[in-house]
């Protein structure tokens, strides 16, 4: 499993700003970089900005696993992870899924997200049994006392990977013998997805571009996530 959006709703975080008050034109070139990407987190920073409008987005990059940077009015706006924005140099010492953010290359503060994870996340872990669980994810470690409430103690959890860790972590299981599937949502966990035996993406919006997934399940039917694979098995 991959983690943000896929066991966590994309929509449904509690976000917080921290650093320096922005302005109105700032919150509004934030939202017009942000909304160009369906990374969960883009997706909520995008949403949760008060702003209504948006303005043309010149240069638009998306570095997989780092972040998104795109001109504004002449305004160069990057987001995304600490290291790809403030080049580690962290405002907050505590453990938070966090969206940094700079402007005209200056580091304005962070997003601080708070997960929420799926509803009928524990009857699939339950169902799943007794399948080998792991969870690769690219945020760091702070829900891993959460996430222990949901899976087992045999449960491989690894934190801080990239996408290029992810695939060469399904390379390594594949080596052993194994039959991999990998659960993820989208673009981060493409190569993860296309190296697995089957990928499934998991998605709010199922006519979103899914890349590299043999599956595209609507998120409303993640709970049912343990009957479909013992479905497919049966059939």
């Amino acid at each position: 499993f991959d983690k943000t959006g896929t066991l966590t709703y994309s929509r449904s975080m509690n976000i917080g700003w921290e650093g320096h008050d922005l302005s109105a034109e700032e919150k509004l070139w934030i939202k017009s970089v942000a909304r160009n990407s369906t990374h969960p987190l883009s997706v909520m920073v995008s949403e949760w900005l008060p702003v209504s409008t948006q303005l043309h987005v010149e240069d638009y990059k998306e570095i997989t696993g780092m972040g998104i940077t795109g001109i504004v009015e002449n305004h160069r706006v990057m987001l995304g992870a600490r290291t790809f924005i403030a080049g580690g140099a962290a405002m907050d010492e505590s453990k938070i899924s966090s969206v940094y953010v700079s402007i005209d290359n200056k580091l304005r503060g962070y997003f601080r997200m708070e997960n929420h994870y799926r509803d009928g996340l524990d009857e699939v872990i339950a169902g799943l049994q007794p399948m080998q669980l792991h969870l690769l994810t690219g945020d760091n470690n702070s829900e891993e006392e959460n996430l222990r409430k949901y899976f087992s103690a045999a449960t491989q959890f690894h934190f801080n990977q990239s996408p290029v860790d992810k695939l060469n972590y399904i390379n390594e299981l594949k080596s052993k013998g194994n039959n991999v599937i990998m659960i993820g949502d989208g673009l981060n966990d493409a190569g993860a997805l296309l190296k697995a035996n089957i990928g499934i993406t998991v998605a709010d919006d199922i006519y979103h571009f899914s890349p590299a997934c043999d599956a595209i399940l609507s998120s409303s039917k993640f709970g049912r996530l343990q009957d479909y694979l013992k479905f497919s098995k049966t059939a």
